[in-house]
């Protein structure tokens, strides 16, 4: 931006600034005043100029296109002779007038509107569109314009034919004309900056509204359209200002209610937002906006029925609504309701065939639950209606959930280089990837490969692909370290920093117990994070900050803080979270574990470990640099309900004469080299029995058919359990005679709820820190016994735990007796307050 933009743009926040907005206790009376609308007809003998009639309802009936049948009955009966004798209100005449005209009475509209002018000579002019006629053709408009060419309603009605047959540039000039030859038209202005809106031009439309507050300051129509136009350009404070009042002006009108919702969404003020949608609602209960955006405002706010039924509502009232299934679809995945997530797409699919969004949403789908040959499908009927590169993104990324065997892993790695490395020498350009790729990378973590080429790979295409994605925060342009502050700010940034997520869970107290006096910490909320679910960690924080709903307002927000260093815990897991990790934000920017993978982007200067996950030689699979730390960095509470409570195999409907071998993993974790081991502890013991946890349907099935083929006859002692709540997950740990680790991807928060309780785990490290965390922990607590070197040596372990039950108990009070080194680690929280120490004044030689 140079110099001459910048002074325009600061000119007009100075204009929005200075429009007035009444009295100083204006916030005050918005809260006591509730939005009405009654239409009050006022019919006592006194009647007399500004009274009684709601300019907002009057507006709001001009302004419509249709009318029900009810609403036309209801003005033909205010349309009586006698009635009308006793109305002198020249807005309510005016208002009638129209009506009068809009349901087929033309003279008594005409002579209406000449009793309105005649109380008052400037109605004609603030409402020249009374008298512009109707069903012309456009020639018929030209000739007018020509013969009349300073007529201002005929070159309204000019715009308007025009922007009907889609002459956008041609009807923006005529709606000019017209205002240059009437300033205070209010239907130019508002069709003039609707049009500017629709191209994207913020700024202009901006320019726009502003003459049309000034030409008609308590115009609710005039500051709702400027509201809107400041919230295209992510500036929701000024807008809700703006926006407030349009509801006290207009507070019959359906849209300063629903925009100024929209403020305060972006605000992440979404209890509020709720509110001011409900009362958009309220007014128009038929909107398909205003629900679509309430459903959206209650999903936020953890609030997932009424937003489904907000979403259901808009597919009875606008069954043609593609945004309704996919708003509905997106929520019921989220919800890990599959089939009826499914059920949604293809329901919108069905109504709407040629919507690609929707066949790439039920690709993303299907991808998830491992249904890779279906989701390809979709994103190439998607791609044949709209060749789109983030379909091409998505359908590159294609892998299985669950795999056949390790050879059908890599050739589909290798499918998945070549069509990333394919995309790149195409140069193809995602103009946003936020909203155009709709995936991540998550399932590559788990087959067991090196994923650094992968990820790279990837990397390198999304920085050519797409043109900002590397932005960088002006105050680091120069490409200069600024000197740290005395008290180190430390920024973190994740969508899933929850209590009763996993990611809450292993880093909320590391990062909540770092010292105060070293550190100052600097929470990232996304308006969608309920402060409901977050309040004890964000208590703990320095500083909370809600970021705005765009993505290139959240990188300006995060730049903003000059923060000296940015950690993001968990990338891979959210693709909203690893398109922002391309931005340079921070001198200092790092990952650790939460998803144990390394992230392939250029501005990510570290990864966390330590010795014992990455040994000697493992920077190898990193194209972060790696930072080994002594201990992981995890000041993890121990989990609450004591042992007395769990539930025990009764309750749990498990077989209680047999031998339990538990998997308490993620089904996507089940390697082929994993399910080798367990048939092989099924020939040697046969009175074992396999438990796993259901995941969601699809995996289910996709696993029990591979057992089923790979067991034999052994297959029938294999048990599924439903889903469990917590604390029946920890009574199936405390059940088991043996609880089995996953290979190549061992469990992280799951093994410390286990050993929490004594529960021995048998687990086999991989060469990758994914494969190395529960034997981590028990190098922690200098437990190695059921740490295996090799594939047979772990199956002897497991059929050693669970035949002898003398060592197994012997281990349980192993881990009961050292666990301690695992929960609210002090140490822990030591080293990695002194690797951030370091890292920000560029002295960690770690």
């Amino acid at each position: 931006m140079n110099r001459q933009q910048r002074r325009a743009a600061a000119s007009r926040k100075k204009s929005v600034a200075e429009i007035d907005l009444g009295e100083s206790g204006f916030h005050a009376r918005i809260e006591r005043s509730a939005p009405t609308a009654t239409l009050t007809l006022g019919l006592g003998d006194g009647m007399g100029p500004g009274a009684g009639w709601s300019s907002g309802i009057m507006e709001a009936g001009v302004t419509r296109k249709k009318f029900s049948l009810f609403f036309r009955l209801l003005v033909r009966l205010l349309l009586r002779p006698w009635l009308l004798a006793r109305i002198h209100q020249p807005e309510a005449l005016w208002f009638l007038g129209v009506m009068a005209q809009r349901v087929g009475k033309e003279q008594l509209g005409k002579h209406l509107i000449a009793r309105a002018t005649g109380l008052d000579p400037e109605l004609a002019r603030r409402k020249p569109l009374v008298e512009k006629p109707v069903g012309r053709t456009l020639a018929q408009w030209r000739a007018l314009t020509e013969s009349a060419a300073d007529s201002a309603a005929a070159w309204m009605g000019l715009g308007e034919a025009l922007h009907a047959r889609g002459d956008d540039e041609d009807a923006m000039a005529a709606f000019s004309k017209a205002l240059a030859l009437d300033a205070g038209l209010e239907e130019a202005y508002s069709n003039l900056g609707a049009i500017l809106l629709r191209q994207a031009r913020y700024v202009e439309a901006e320019e726009v509204f502003l003459r049309h507050c000034k030409a008609h300051p308590k115009s609710a129509r005039a500051l709702n359209n400027l509201g809107n136009a400041l919230l295209r350009q992510s500036r929701a404070l000024d807008a809700e200002r703006l926006l407030r009042k349009a509801t006290v002006l207009g507070p019959d009108l359906v849209e300063p209610h629903n925009n100024l919702g929209n403020a305060l969404s972006m605000l992440g003020r979404v209890d509020e937002a709720v509110v001011s949608y409900q009362r958009a609602r309220k007014l128009k209960p038929d909107s398909p906006e205003v629900l679509l955006n309430l459903g959206t405002a209650f999903l936020a706010r953890g609030d997932f029925k009424s937003a489904a039924d907000c979403y259901f509502e808009v597919i009875e009232i606008k069954p043609d609504l593609g945004e309704a299934y996919l708003n509905l679809g997106i929520l019921l995945q989220n919800k890990a309701k599959f089939t009826e997530s499914e059920a949604a797409f293809r329901h919108g699919i069905e109504i709407l065939p040629k919507l690609p969004v929707l066949h790439a949403a039920l690709g993303n789908l299907l991808q998830n639950v491992g249904r890779v040959e279906e989701a390809k499908e979709c994103y190439q009927r998607g791609l044949a209606i709209q060749d789109d590169p983030g379909y091409r993104v998505e359908m590159a990324l294609l892998c299985p959930v669950i795999y056949d065997s390790m050879e059908q892993a890599r050739e589909w790695r290798q499918t998945q280089i070549d069509a990333i490395l394919a995309l790149e020498a195409a140069g193809t350009e995602i103009k946003d990837p936020y909203s155009g790729v709709n995936l991540t990378n998550f399932y590559q973590a788990y087959p067991g490969l090196d994923d650094r080429p992968l990820q790279e790979a990837l990397g390198r295409y999304f920085v050519k692909a797409c043109k900002d994605l590397a932005w960088t925060a002006p105050h680091l342009a120069d490409g200069k370290r600024p000197q740290p502050r005395k008290r180190i700010r430390l920024g973190v940034l994740s969508a899933f920093l929850e209590p009763i997520h996993t990611i809450g869970k292993l880093f909320a107290g590391v990062l909540t117990n770092l010292p105060r006096d070293r550190f100052e910490l600097v929470v990232f909320r996304f308006y969608h994070q309920s402060p409901n679910m977050t309040r004890e960690f964000d208590g703990k924080a320095d500083r909370v900050v809600r970021l705005p709903l765009r993505p290139g307002e959240q990188l300006q927000r995060i730049g903003a803080e000059r923060l000296d260093i940015l950690f993001y815990p968990d990338i891979g897991m959210s693709y909203h979270t690893y398109f922002m990790a391309f931005a340079r934000l921070a001198p200092v920017q790092l990952v650790a574990w939460g998803h144990p993978d390394t992230t392939g982007i250029p501005n990510m200067d570290y990864f966390i470990s330590t010795d014992y996950l990455d040994p000697p030689g493992n920077e190898a699979h990193y194209s972060e640099k790696l930072a080994r730390l002594p201990l992981p960095p995890c000041h993890y509470q121990h989990p609450i309900p004591a042992p007395a409570d769990l539930p025990d195999r009764k309750a749990l409907k498990l077989p209680e004469d047999k031998r339990l071998y538990v998997c308490a993993q993620s089904l996507f974790k089940v390697h082929p080299e994993f399910r080798m081991a367990l048939k092989r502890i099924l020939e040697q013991d046969s009175d074992g029995v396999i438990v796993f946890i259901n995941g969601n349907p699809y995996l289910t099935e996709r696993l029990r058919k591979n057992l089923e083929r790979e067991l034999g006859v052994h297959y029938k002692r294999v048990h599924f359990v439903d889903p469990l709540k917590y604390q029946e997950f920890l009574g199936l740990c405390a059940a088991a005679d043996a609880l089995l680790d996953t290979f190549h991807f061992s469990g992280g928060n799951s093994s410390l709820e286990a050993f929490a309780y004594g529960c021995p785990i048998v687990t086999l490290p991989s060469v990758f820190m994914r494969g190395r965390v529960t034997a981590q922990f028990y190098k922690m607590m200098g437990i190695e016994d059921l740490i295996a070197t090799d594939a047979d040596h772990y199956v002897e372990l497991a059929l050693k735990l669970a035949k002898d039950q003398d060592w197994r108990a012997q281990m349980r009070e192993r881990i009961l007796a050292a666990k301690g080194v695992l929960y609210e680690n002090k140490d822990a929280v030591a080293h990695f307050a002194d690797f951030l120490e370091k890292a920000a004044l560029g002295q960690w030689r770690g």
